[in-house]
């Protein structure tokens, strides 16, 4: 049985964050890409998070000092309040 993806889709991570963080794939909208750096943080998987930091911002996140930061952080769950449809990742700006 394949383990569960930790965003708390309900899927395999095989079939949801997981090609995301392995670089197979680009989330599709924002939703994806809010699970995918979720997942990351919760399976340790820093660089993915460096690499999903707009360009503007990236100088100043490393994955060392990311691990380093949340090494005692028990990730609990993700809950969404709401999405929207149809809209790309990273063209958008939202609370969550």
């Amino acid at each position: 049985m394949s383990q569960l993806c930790p965003c708390g889709s309900g899927l395999a991570l095989d079939q949801c964050c997981g090609p995301h963080i392995e670089g197979a794939s680009w989330p599709q909208n924002a939703e994806s890409l809010m699970r995918s750096r979720y997942t990351a943080y919760v399976l340790g998987r820093h660089q993915w998070l460096v690499e999903t930091t707009h360009p503007d911002y990236r100088e100043h996140v490393d994955a060392d000092k990311l691990a380093e930061q949340t090494k005692d952080i028990k990730w609990l769950r993700l809950d969404i309040a709401a999405t929207e449809n149809d809209v790309p990742a990273g063209k958008k700006r939202r609370a969550f």
